[in-house]
């Protein structure tokens, strides 16, 4: 039989091992965001891409917050550094670009278009991209519409910048589209090619221009060719480009047609704010996502009203075992002292 000593020690470990649980499992319940980089709808889901300090993390979640999957990616290992583009969706498929840099050198290495697999936690590489010139970054705007990868293949050596629209298949290679050039002084900031085919650009200086397919680009933002500087850029994965200039006030360009920008009227509490406002992402119904409070939390409008979503709810699964290394933690505590 135990002493009365030792079963007042059993107690109290049994106590402790019980505390570490709960706190732990309280703790892991709470998944709170550090930079959120990238948001993308997909009626009531949302894909999101944090970035922490040593990790990043894809999100599959809802307007609630309840963590549906997640993806964890190292931001480095050995002598190369991770970094990811934005996010990108084909029907119930999200794809990301993934970028491999010398931590030394600061030079790419690669350049792949990753699917990511929430189901098994993990990102699969699908398409390599070539690296033409490893000071900056060659490949971007990455899309994929029906298996088919779309991306911007960039080069400022010459004199003008240039921007080709490149595809490929499945596994396949990258094949020239067509070309844009610009001014070297000012060069390229984002890309767009929409479902008709038509692309759009913008550049520094705070202007959109479109280019339907065998036809020259023309301005189409700011409206009448003012002064209204661009500080707002997306899309919602069709032909439905949105801008937002200094004021927040937000327009809609229709690539299959030719004419202004509308304008989308928005409810107070769902309107722009530029300056705290990153990672928006539009669907087709004029509803979007977008991290705010410097990417600490998910802001999503559906139309109707506004969900600010602070900390991610993760499952049970994810909960539990964060309770159950909590409570073995103080056993293996205890039986090494």
């Amino acid at each position: 039989m135990l002493s009365k000593k030792a079963k007042g020690l059993l107690i109290v470990l049994v106590c402790l091992s019980l505390l570490a649980a709960v706190l732990c499992g309280w703790r892991g319940a709470q998944m709170p965001m550090e930079h959120v980089l990238s948001t993308l709808p997909a009626g009531d889901t949302i894909y999101a891409l944090d970035q922490g300090k040593d990790v990043f993390r894809f999100y599959k979640t809802d307007r609630t917050g309840a963590l549906k999957g997640e993806i964890r990616q190292k931001s480095q290992s050995g002598g190369i550094y991770y970094s990811y583009d934005a996010l990108t969706r084909d029907g119930d498929t999200v794809y990301v670009l993934e970028r491999q840099a010398e931590i030394v050198s600061d030079l790419v290495v690669a350049e792949t278009v990753c699917r990511c697999n929430f189901e098994n936690g993990r990102l699969e590489a699908v398409w390599s991209l070539p690296v033409k010139d490893s000071r900056q970054d060659t490949n971007r705007a990455v899309q994929v519409r029906s298996g088919i990868l779309t991306c911007f293949e960039l080069d400022s050596s010459g004199k003008e910048a240039t921007a080709t629209l490149m595809q490929a298949v499945a596994g396949g290679e990258l094949k020239p589209l067509t070309t844009f050039s610009y001014d070297i002084g000012v060069g390229f900031t984002d890309f767009y090619v929409g479902a008709s085919g038509t692309v759009a650009y913008t550049t520094p200086e705070g202007r959109i221009y479109t280019a339907a397919p065998g036809e020259e680009p023309q301005q189409r933002f700011p409206l009448g060719g003012g002064d209204q500087a661009l500080t707002l850029f997306a899309n919602d994965g069709g032909d439905g480009v949105y801008a937002a200039g200094t004021d927040g006030v937000v327009y809609r360009l229709d690539l299959t047609g030719s004419g202004e920008a509308e304008r989308v009227s928005l409810p107070k509490n769902a309107a722009f704010s530029p300056e705290d406002m990153s990672g928006v992402g539009f669907t087709d119904d004029g509803s979007y996502t977008a991290a705010r409070s410097g990417g600490k939390t998910l802001w999503a409008y559906t139309g109707k009203s506004v969900v600010t979503v602070h900390d991610l709810a993760a499952s049970s699964g994810h909960v539990a075992l964060r309770a159950l290394l909590g409570f073995a933690a103080v056993w293996a505590l205890a039986a090494g002292a």
